[in-house]
């Protein structure tokens, strides 16, 4: 039998209603998150097909990206440093501690054939990036992050629509965007694409005496004013404790 020793909580995470009778564990009742959906987006056909689905004002967004001189490029594990590049220095700006970019290199070792990083240049400096990974007919997108200051460049309407192309063209079905809290700035951002949502159920039970805390965001004040290379350091140490 498991120890419950050092056991402070138990948390499931799914799209779906959970099956046990009466949600209790260690008799205690289960605390049920519902703040957070799933958007998905339906891939039609080919690019064209998509791009013609798009209202007027997110077409014009997507081709200014063009105009504007961004780039990209979609490639696997010799990305992983410019990825870490765009998404360390985001996850800073916003104050929360990053995962380690051998988190990110171990993804390829053990996956290698399925998974995915797009990254958005401007004048060969990578502004934007993403990672992927690809489940018979669906492509998620986990981890998308782009600089502020060239976001006006529409870097992050460029991106998504190079990651819908990418799906597009390997024959899937979903784009999976991934979760966001309900009218969050990420969660209007995915619906304008036309992303349809799932509800997302998060139960947590919390063992009697523990001191178990939970947060649904996570933004450090001080964490966006530590310079970048600290917070690099730093950061792997404070997110493998970190659920979110």
């Amino acid at each position: 039998m498991c120890s419950l020793k050092n056991i402070s909580a138990l948390e499931l995470r799914q799209a779906g209603d959970l099956t046990i009778p009466d949600h209790k564990i260690w008799t205690a009742d289960s605390q049920i998150y519902r703040g957070k959906v799933d958007l998905y987006l339906k891939i039609i056909g080919s690019q064209q097909k998509m791009m013609k689905s798009f209202n007027s004002k997110l077409r014009n967004q997507i081709c200014k990206g063009k105009k504007n001189g961004l780039s990209w490029k979609i490639g696997k594990q010799e990305l992983v440093d410019q990825f870490y590049k765009v998404f360390s220095r985001n996850m800073r700006d916003l104050g929360s501690p990053v995962h380690s970019k051998k988190f990110f290199n171990s993804i390829f070792n053990y996956f290698y054939h399925n998974s995915f990083i797009c990254i958005i240049f401007f004048k060969s400096k990578p502004v934007a990036a993403s990672f992927m990974f690809r489940f018979k007919k669906r492509l998620s997108n986990p981890w998308a992050s782009s600089i502020r200051e060239y976001r006006h460049l529409q870097t992050n309407m460029f991106l998504y629509w190079q990651m819908i192309r990418f799906a597009c063209n390997t024959g899937m079905e979903i784009f999976d965007m991934g979760r966001s809290s309900l009218g969050a700035s990420t969660y209007r951002f995915k619906k304008q694409w036309g992303a349809e949502e799932t509800p997302l159920f998060w139960y947590r039970w919390v063992y009697e005496n523990s001191s178990y805390t939970n947060q649904e965001t996570l933004s450090i004040d001080h964490w966006k004013k530590m310079p970048l290379e600290i917070a690099n350091i730093l950061g792997p140490m404070v997110r493998k404790n970190i659920s979110l």
